[in-house]
Parts: structure tokens; C-alpha cells; sequence
């Protein structure tokens, strides 16, 4: 049976109070690395956008060879062939280019939180 005394000791509370709170500032700091790492892939394909669609649009380089460049300036660890570019006539005058790669390539695994593709979309204007 527990006495008076025993109920109103202290000892061991700090040891409770860290396991509870080290799993959520764990997690909270996990979620601060992917979402970071997410914003710099968000940007990588935004540039690989880019390249691509001035390749296509303003160099003038076939298809084939803009797809090569815009997979080239994407400077994640990802391998070429999972890094999908595709280009699209809008109307007479537009060209939209999509780079996109799939977010269990990017992480290793699928989080919940991520779409199932990361993708960037440049909409570039054909010079007259």
C-alpha cells in the first residue's frame, strides 16, 4: 500500500517527462529535414523546368536533346531515367514543360504528407 510520502516523491519525474516529450521534438524535427530537403528538390526540378523549356522553346534543340538537358541540370541524386520531362502545346504561342520525379525516389519512401510525384511546371512563350 502506498503512504502519504511515497505518493508526493519526485523522483523519476524527469525521466517521465523526457520520454514523453522525446518522441513529438523527435518527429517535429524529422518533419523539418524532409520538409526542407522537399523545398530544395521542389527547386532542382524548377531549374531542370527551365533549362528544358529554353532548350525546346528559345535554342531550338529537338525534344530528345531538351528532355537530356532538363534532366542534366536537375541536381538531385536521383537517377536520369526516373526524372520524367514532357512538353506541351497550350496554344500557338505557349509551351508548358513539366519535370517531375516520383517522391519514393526523392526519400526512399513514400511520406504521407508528400503528392506521389514531385513535379515543377514552366510555361515559356515562343519568341515571334
Amino acid at each position: 500500500m502506498l503512504n502519504h510520502a511515497m505518493l508526493r516523491s519526485r523522483r523519476g519525474t524527469a525521466a517521465v517527462e523526457f520520454a514523453l516529450i522525446v518522441p513529438i521534438v523527435t518527429t517535429m524535427l524529422f518533419g523539418m529535414f524532409e520538409t526542407t530537403y522537399a523545398a530544395t528538390a521542389r527547386c532542382a526540378l524548377e531549374r531542370g523546368a527551365r533549362v528544358a523549356a529554353h532548350d525546346y522553346v528559345i535554342s531550338g534543340f529537338s525534344a530528345a536533346d531538351a528532355r537530356a538537358s532538363g534532366r542534366s541540370a536537375v541536381s538531385l541524386s536521383v537517377p536520369a531515367e526516373k526524372i520524367t520531362v514532357d512538353f506541351k502545346n497550350e496554344d500557338d504561342q505557349r509551351i508548358s514543360t513539366t519535370v517531375s520525379v516520383p517522391t519514393s525516389v526523392i526519400f526512399g519512401f513514400r511520406l504521407l504528407l508528400l503528392p506521389e510525384r514531385l513535379s515543377a511546371r514552366i510555361v515559356m512563350i515562343k519568341p515571334v
